[in-house]
């Protein structure tokens, strides 16, 4: 499947991000203040609106319960004399008056003996169905009705008509009743205006609200979002990385935990380093240390036999393959065991480490010298037929008697040497090779020793 394009790649980035800053701490903080600043502002507007409401209504009752008082005292004296003329009189002339729609008359038993109204206010027959001696009928509590299609909210109150003597004096004295309709326009008029005023305050309050919160939430979710960016960048490798937070709360504290904690993780992590770099070292040291013990020879120092056999097969290969010459020398010691039994292995060794010295120094860096084996060596090189060989060979012999020499050695040795090349071998094969390096060192040795010898031509190219 492709890789997306590096535009469907950044509006994943974008679309990630945006994610994450509408489901971060600080776009939920903020929505939660908001949302909290909101819902206080809504109840304490509530409350102060109940309240206010519960108060007009209150003051709206007693005035309509003292304009009551003062109709009903009116009244009386037209209630005595049974003038109902008088009573319509007095209910236009009251009717008139703000904030009064309506006003009706009634005798004790309930029946309508006089009203008016004003014109165009429609206001219902509350009181027709009353009938004396109702138990649910109100009398002197003032009762509020809404606005219905053609009558406008008011406030009603049934109020009793008693004699002048009976106010005074005391006792029932009712001669009826006077029904008064207050109009509540004013009420409505406060409250809308409560209400738009209380509406602006709550907007007034959410717009102020949201851009604090914003700046609060933020100044406590800035250090947060540092700690998590150091947080970050120290989990990637950047082990250097502190945090920047300096405050003195609980985010401060997370801060300054976090800075021991890497302090702690960084010096441990040195010293982890420290320690790995001195055991790849020691590693290293004893790696090589193996090396050269599987490989050399522990008395001469040259290489061992299972080393040359190995660079014996890769060189030979390579030759071969591309189709240079190369030869092997077989060294052997003469008369070593005679030097063990008149002057001792302690002597012995020291002939061998001064032929493996003689022979290290006249080798080429390509060439490879070995032990091959008690009082043996064998040389292989590259690039070299067997006259080059034998002038070699000749030069590592005359060294060796000369060194002997300078070194006033008693019972001084000798080589025989022995020479072959890929030139005259018959099969190609390393193995056949160091055979026929071999047969030239039995050969040396046979022919009296302290000599040089090579394998022998093959009879068609000595005729060639």
């Amino acid at each position: 499947m492709s890789d997306p394009s590096p535009d469907k790649q950044r509006a994943i980035g974008e679309s990630t991000r945006a994610k994450e800053v509408l489901l971060g701490l600080q776009c939920r903080a903020t929505v939660l203040v908001v949302g909290v600043t909101l819902a206080v502002s809504l109840a304490a507007c509530l409350f102060l609106f109940k309240a206010t409401t519960n108060f007009f209504e209150e003051q709206h009752t007693e005035e309509t319960l003292r304009l009551a008082d003062t109709v009903a005292l009116a009244a009386a004296p037209y209630f005595e004399s049974e003038d109902p003329a008088h009573l319509k009189e007095l209910a236009r002339e009251v009717s008139e008056r703000d904030p009064i729609l309506s006003v009706r008359f009634f005798s004790r038993d309930g029946r309508p003996i006089a009203w008016h109204r004003r014109a165009q206010c429609q206001i219902p027959d509350v009181t027709v169905a009353w009938q004396l001696g109702a138990t649910d009928i109100p009398i002197g509590v003032s009762q509020f009705y809404p606005a219905q299609a053609e009558s406008p909210a008011f406030a009603g109150i049934v109020y009793p008509v008693r004699r002048l003597e009976s106010i005074v004096g005391g006792g029932d004295g009712v001669l009826g009743y006077v029904h008064i309709a207050t109009s509540l326009e004013a009420f409505g008029l406060w409250t809308r205006q409560t209400v738009n005023f209380l509406t602006g305050v709550g907007l007034i309050v959410v717009l102020i609200s949201m851009p604090l919160s914003y700046l609060a939430v933020r100044r406590l979710v800035r250090p947060i979002n540092a700690l998590c960016e150091a947080m970050a960048a120290f989990s990637s490798g950047y082990l250097d990385v502190r945090s920047r937070v300096d405050r003195r709360d609980e985010i401060g504290k997370l801060s300054a935990t976090f800075n021991l904690m890497a302090d702690q993780h960084q010096r441990a992590h040195e010293s982890l380093i420290q320690l790995n770099n001195e055991l790849e070292r020691r590693v290293a040291r004893r790696t090589k240390l193996l090396r050269h013990l599987a490989t050399r020879d522990s008395l001469t120092g040259l290489h061992n036999r299972r080393y040359f056999d190995e660079m014996l097969r890769r060189r030979f290969a390579e030759a071969e393959r591309y189709g240079h010459v190369i030869s092997c020398m077989m060294i052997d010691v003469d008369d070593f065991k005679t030097v063990n039994d008149r002057l001792g292995h302690a002597e012995g060794d020291r002939r061998l480490v001064l032929a493996a010295s003689v022979i290290r120094r006249q080798m080429r860096v390509s060439d490879v010298g070995a032990r091959f084996g008690g009082d043996e060596f064998v040389i292989l090189l590259p690039h070299t037929d067997r006259e080059q060989a034998k002038t070699l060979a000749r030069r590592i012999s005359a060294e060796l008697i000369a060194a002997q020499h300078e070194n006033n050695v008693e019972c001084p040795t000798t080589l025989s040497i022995g020479v072959a090349d890929t030139i005259a071998l018959e099969p190609r094969d390393a193995e056949r090779l160091l055979q026929a390096a071999d047969q030239a060192l039995y050969d040396a040795k046979n022919t009296g020793k302290n000599r040089v010898e090579s394998a022998p031509m093959p009879a068609r190219l000595q005729e060639a």
